[in-house]
């Protein structure tokens, strides 16, 4: 069994928004330090996970991106209000953030977007079915073939496969990847998968969010036709 604890820092006040990630980190069996303030992380620190709290009171925005380039190369979440799409995309440009969380999101999108972003520690290839992602050098494989994907595809395909059968929202897809066109780029890694000849693996739409399952559906098609048509139609 794996033993492997994430550690995540979380930094920001103390208030309501810290109680509320401690609680959530916990259930996640997350090792939690605690900082004020965002400093630069000593190496002797391994970090999974920086949660951090922005307060637009109390820093413009350009100041606090500033601020988050401190924090690399550890991945970082940030949390607050809710921003314009343009706010968002200066937080999560290279070398900032990975995702930004709005604070009025549910306690269970917040699961999931935190669940889906802590890496996979261990290193340990990642597996659903006969498709295998190895995080060490980014490769993806449908059996013993290769699947060449972009590097949108690449993290969607992981948030996914992060947490085999439980569905992801667009919403925490799109915070996890940086990416405004979720069901175009899955609909990318589904064509690439049904090329390799693979079940339907990656299943959903934009309005009830995505998972990646290897179980069959209880009720497989009559045909070798209906099966292609259905197949089909779930791609687009």
């Amino acid at each position: 069994m794996n033993s492997t604890v994430n550690t995540v820092m979380l930094i920001g006040p103390n208030g309501p928004t810290a109680n509320s990630f401690m609680g959530l980190l916990s259930g996640l069996k997350c090792r939690v330090l605690r900082s004020s303030t965002v400093r630069a992380l000593q190496h002797t620190i391994q970090l999974q996970l920086a949660i951090v709290e922005y307060l637009p009171a109390e820093y413009t925005l350009a100041a606090f991106t500033a601020q988050l380039h401190r924090l690399q190369p550890v991945p970082t979440v940030v949390v607050g209000p809710e921003l314009t799409a343009q706010q968002v995309e200066q937080l999560t440009a290279p070398g900032a953030a990975q995702a930004y969380l709005p604070l009025q999101s549910s306690m269970a999108a917040r699961r999931q977007l935190i669940q889906a972003q802590l890496p996979n520690s261990d290193g340990r290839t990642l597996r659903v079915g006969q498709l295998s992602l190895d995080p060490q050098d980014q490769s993806v494989r449908y059996g013993a073939d290769p699947l060449p994907l972009t590097a949108t595809e690449y993290r969607l395909l992981r948030s996914l496969m992060q947490v085999p059968g439980q569905l992801l929202s667009c919403a925490a897809l799109e915070a996890l990847t940086s990416c405004s066109d979720i069901q175009a780029h899955l609909g990318s890694v589904r064509r690439k998968l049904f090329a390799a000849s693979a079940p339907l693996l990656v299943r959903g739409s934009r309005r009830s969010g995505y998972v990646i399952d290897a179980r069959v559906h209880s009720r497989a098609p009559r045909s070798a036709d209906l099966a292609l048509r259905t197949h089909l139609r779930q791609l687009f």
